[in-house]
């Protein structure tokens, strides 16, 4: 390619290119102005490349002119502000700029014509602004290309950039009729100039070239003169002659400079930046005047636009307002395009926004455009090949898109295609080739992503097995371990001698002459050394995450907000160990004693099978540590990317290691001081009584955990039957730590005189607790119905789960005031379960009787659902009814007793069914309104209101029949 000369500037040929018409100057001979403030103005979420910007703000809520009203979800998005002021009146899927006029979420602002201005913070100078600041600020003001793709504009601006040398301002604006850059040329260079200075701070370029075409003499000479007032001394203004299409970002590297950027890479890959012409003077706007990117430059033009010219508009402002404004000819008109004739589309619908990037809305007379004809078959005339600025081969990729062979089309390099149009403006058949490329190109991304999906499904199921291989082994591992104890505590038994004999039969003593079952609870022992260890290593972790934080500034600024997250709780973690290190520090000893309230209590008696279970701990730290070991050293052979990881993980191995036999060895040491210390005590006969009320409450808390592990078994059973037999597990478990804790708590009360008081202090204090929760709950009830009604449904749920739990306080405060001291004592206390049925109320049974009678009823639905399409489940769902038929009949059973029983229980009862019926009935009012509402405004949702009405009228006539019946 041959190199060319221009005034002593240099310049390279663009290979191809057209030269359409240019009808330019329709609209640039008037000075830019002022758009229309439309009676709304629609925001899309998505008005750039990457992921749509978050909502932060409510419907109703007033805003002002700048001001935030979606904030950027992630490193590649952007800001969007208000570009007025006035009310959020919407937020909804509305239609967008696009050629298939496809529906996006969107924010819509009613103004209220004020125009009133957020705060702003001018400067004067912005080099007394760092490089990182400058970036922050671009950031904040949402500002993206404007010329092009909208990519964000903050992206190409990294803190290190010591590879780019040559910055390059794209002011060619080589579409025909799109004029918005040369008028900001002619009438803002100044503001240009200076946007680019800010541009240079950042990068440090070696040299700025303006690229800008001849055929705007008047913005050269304006550029020109801007630059002699610049401070800066490296900035050119490059003229090259008139060719569609030079404002290509590929095609201007190369004109300018030569350089032809990779197949799929970007500029920045050999030392360049491109910058748009509108993008500077936004930086510009930005940095020094404090402006968000709420408004642009964009033409309007076409034989049927009305009042032609240039109009710096508010982004959001509907395409029928803006033509309203400049009084365009409906009748007359061809079309509307967004952009030029080459690369813009029709708009499919004038109730659109105009977004950051619509530089230019086109409405030209009936035969001002020609019209597209039928295509006729291609006569293999080669003139698409010659004028393709990318050197592409267009008549093969219309052939290999025309016939779906994608993979030829990639071949033949159908990704480098910029869209120009060129191809379609010379082709004498008429061939809409660019929309044969655009279809390709759907449907290789269409592919692309399925193959991902696929790889990514593909690599979660290897690593799924590879987790369960390691959890096998690990079970085989454990059982071995299991099997070898087991081996041992049967030949100690038979040998009769036990390791560290000593301290196992002074335990054993003990327990036997039952002097230490009502021991105190003591906190677990903790070594002060390990204390400061721990110490260190939350001081560590939080220096590491200072330092992770410093340098994703540079390389993944996207990972800064979690960091700084993290980097919170670790100084908080760091905090809470110093002060736990202090404070065993003053005690003067060598250890601490630190009280966990989420600790099981631990009792001297229970000294050999801490000590057993800490010798296990150790002994599993120290076997992960050698297969740390042995996993790094296959790495070193096999896997040299994974060393890093490893290394980090052995680590982590040791320092357990290390922490688990300092705990080892510490409580050792401790449990002999004990254990002789338990023995002049029991000597003296000085044995202290458990705290009745913390063994209630540990107890209470036991109970509760397994009632919610049985509703998790139940649904379980219905939805999710793989979960059953762990669930089924927790269950045993739950229950079995709840009937020790009532023993312990059984044998405390008979040996405390003063139990029952302590246990009515308990269960008072939690009614009083349960109490607040539902007056509060109440007040927000009743502000929500004031204020916000969608949140009443879900405040009406909390308050029915808040009078659940009053109402099951109070029945345990009624109980232990109407029993005698001696109840407990004169029950059966290897039966626990009976205390349980004596505490249980009508209040607590009968909606556990009518939750499992309504399971019940589902479970007999899906089974007869089941008959018909899926004979598959049957068996598993008549499994299902049996169950839920069991569990209704012995609830039944216990409520009939619980009723008998009280004399007062029929009454609560009534209460109870009048409450469900109210309920109901409320229920089935909101929705006959929501029904009404849906025939008048949503008639899709007619059907699914429907069959809700008739469900919550099936519940409505069951609760009066209750009602009925029980009267």
């Amino acid at each position: 390619m041959s190199e060319l000369n221009n005034t002593n500037q240099q310049f390279y040929a663009l290979p191809g290119g057209v030269h359409p018409p240019e009808n330019k100057a329709q609209s640039n001979q008037q000075p830019i102005q002022a758009g229309p403030i439309p009676d709304e103005l629609v925001l899309p979420l998505s008005q750039h490349i990457g992921a749509p910007s978050k909502v932060i703000v409510e419907i109703g809520q007033k805003v002002l002119k700048g001001e935030l009203i979606a904030r950027n979800d992630g490193f590649i998005s952007a800001n969007i502000h208000a570009p007025t002021s006035g009310t959020i009146s919407a937020i909804e899927q509305r239609p967008i700029v696009h050629p298939s006029s496809m529906d996006a979420m969107c924010i819509i602002i009613e103004p209220d014509h004020y125009d009133t201005w957020t705060n702003r913070s001018p400067i004067l100078d912005f080099k007394t602004l760092t490089n990182a600041q400058l970036v922050e600020k671009i950031q904040q003001a949402g500002i993206i290309g404007m010329g092009g793709a909208g990519f964000p504009t903050h992206v190409k601006y990294p803190t290190k950039t010591d590879n780019i040398d040559t910055l390059i301002i794209n002011a060619t604006e080589c579409e025909p009729y799109i004029t918005a850059d040369d008028r900001l040329m002619r009438e803002r260079a100044d503001g240009i100039i200076k946007g680019i200075e800010i541009c240079q701070q950042i990068l440090s370029p070696k040299q700025v070239f303006i690229g800008i075409e001849d055929n705007k003499p008047e913005a050269v000479k304006a550029l020109e003169a801007a630059v002699l007032k610049s401070e800066s001394n490296n900035i050119s203004v490059r003229v090259f002659p008139t060719k569609y299409p030079s404002g290509g970002e590929k095609q201007l590297v190369y004109i300018l400079t030569g350089k032809e950027v990779p197949k799929g890479g970007l500029p920045s890959q050999v030392g360049i930046v491109c910058q748009n012409i509108g993008t500077i003077y936004a930086i510009y706007d930005a940095v020094m005047n404090d402006n968000a990117l709420i408004s642009r430059v964009t033409t309007v033009t076409g034989d049927a636009g009305g009042e032609l010219g240039n109009y710096e508009i508010l982004i959001g402002t509907p395409i029928n307002a803006l033509l309203s404004h400049v009084k365009w000819n409906e009748k007359s008109a061809q079309r509307v395009i967004i952009g030029g004739p080459m690369m813009g589309f029709t708009a499919q619908n004038l109730s659109a926004p105009l977004v950051k990037n619509a530089n230019c809305l086109l409405v030209p007379k009936k035969k001002e455009l020609a019209k597209q004809n039928p295509a006729n078959p291609c006569i293999r005339c080669g003139q698409c090949e010659q004028v393709c600025p990318a050197g592409l081969l267009p008549q093969q990729l219309h052939w290999y898109a025309k016939n779906d062979d994608f993979e030829k089309a990639k071949l033949a390099n159908l990704a480098d295609c910029i869209e120009c149009g060129a191809c379609s403006f010379v082709c004498p058949s008429q061939i809409p080739l660019v929309q044969f490329y655009r279809y390709a190109k759907g449907k290789i991304r269409e592919e692309d992503r399925a193959h991902a999906e696929a790889e990514r499904a593909k690599a979660r199921f290897e690593a799924r097995q590879a987790r369960l291989d390691i959890v096998a082994a690990e079970k085989a591992e454990k059982r071995k371990i299991r099997a070898e104890k087991a081996a041992r505590s049967a030949k100690a038994k038979k040998t009769g001698t036990v390791p560290d004999a000593d301290l196992i039969a002074k335990a054993r003593a003990k327990i036997e002459a039952g002097k230490a079952a009502n021991s105190s609870i003591v906190a677990p022992i903790i070594d002060l050394v390990s204390l400061e260890q721990t110490l260190e290593k939350a001081k560590t972790k939080v220096i590491t995450t200072k330092k992770r934080i410093e340098d994703s500034k540079v390389s993944a600024p996207e990972m800064i907000d979690a960091l700084e997250i993290a980097l919170g709780k670790f100084v908080d973690n760091a905090n809470k160990a110093q002060i736990t290190f202090d404070e065993a520090k003053k005690a003067g000893t060598n250890t601490a004693q630190i009280v966990d309230p989420k600790t099981t209590a631990i009792t001297n008696a229970d000294n050999f099978e801490c000590i057993e279970s800490l010798t296990a701990k150790a002994n599993k730290a120290q076997d992960k540590l050698e297969k740390a070991k042995q996993r790094l050293a296959d790495a070193k052979e096999n896997t040299p990317e994974k060393v890093e990881m490893l290394t980090t993980s052995l680590e982590k191995f040791s320092q357990k290691a290390i922490d688990t036999q300092a705990q080892l060895k510490a409580f050792t040491s401790k449990a002999n001081s004990n254990t002789k210390a338990s023995e002049q005590v029991v000597n003296q006969k000085e044995v202290e009584q458990v705290d009745v009320e913390q063994l209630q409450n540990a107890y209470d808390l036991a109970k509760q955990k397994h009632e919610k592990a049985l509703v998790r078994l139940d649904n379980a059973k219905q939805d999710k039957p793989h979960l059953v037999d762990g669930l089924e597990k927790n269950v045993s478990a739950f229950l079995k730590k709840s009937e020790e804790l009532k023993k312990h708590l059984d044998q405390a009360v008979a040996n405390d005189p003063q139990a029952l008081e302590k246990q009515k202090n308990v269960a008072k204090q939690k009614l009083e607790k349960a109490t607040k929760k539902l007056e509060n709950i109440l007040q927000k009830l009743e502000d929500a119905k004031a204020n916000k009604p969608d949140l009443v449904p879900a405040f009406e749920k909390t308050v029915i789960l808040m009078q659940t739990q009053f109402e099951k306080a109070k029945a345990a405060v009624t109980a232990l005031e109407n029993s005698p001291i001696t109840v407990q004592s004169e029950l059966n206390l290897s039966q626990p379960e009976m205390i349980v049925e004596v505490l249980e109320t009508v209040e607590e049974l009968q909606p556990q009787y009518d939750q499992a009678l309504q399971k019940y009823e589902k479970a007999l639905v899906r089974l007869d659902n089941a008959k018909q399409d899926k004979p598959h489940l049957v068996d598993g769902l008549e499994k299902n009814v049996s169950a839920f038929l069991k569990k209704s009949e012995d609830l039944k059973i216990k409520l009939d007793q619980a009723l008998s029983n009280d004399p007062q229980a029929k009454q609560k009862q009534r209460v109870i069914l009048e409450a469900n019926a109210q309920k109901a009935q409320k229920k089935l009012d909101v929705m006959l309104s929501k029904l009404e509402d849906a025939k008048a405004n949503n008639p899709d949702l007619i059907p699914a209101f429907e069959k809700s009405v008739k469900t919550l009228q099936t519940k409505l006539d069951k609760a009066n029949a209750q009602l009925k019946e029980e009267a």
